[in-house]
């Protein structure tokens, strides 16, 4: 009867840690996903930045200076 309630325990125990393990799994794919958008977000607003600086130089080199 020992044996039997120690093999209990230990699924328990296995059931447990399976559990910690996915649970880290969520967490970590989700912190990951989040970064990955944050990532993508500021990576977008950048290239706009780059985007509208290139046009004011080029903008710029096209202006007729009359003195």
């Amino acid at each position: 009867m020992m044996k039997k309630s120690n093999t209990f325990s230990n699924d328990k125990y296995q059931l447990f840690e399976h559990y910690n393990q996915n649970h880290s799994k969520i967490l970590i794919i989700g912190y990951l996903k989040l970064n990955i958008k944050k990532f993508q977000s500021s990576s977008r607003k950048s290239q706009r930045s780059i985007t509208r600086t290139r046009n004011i130089g080029t903008n710029e080199q096209h202006l007729s200076i009359s003195i």
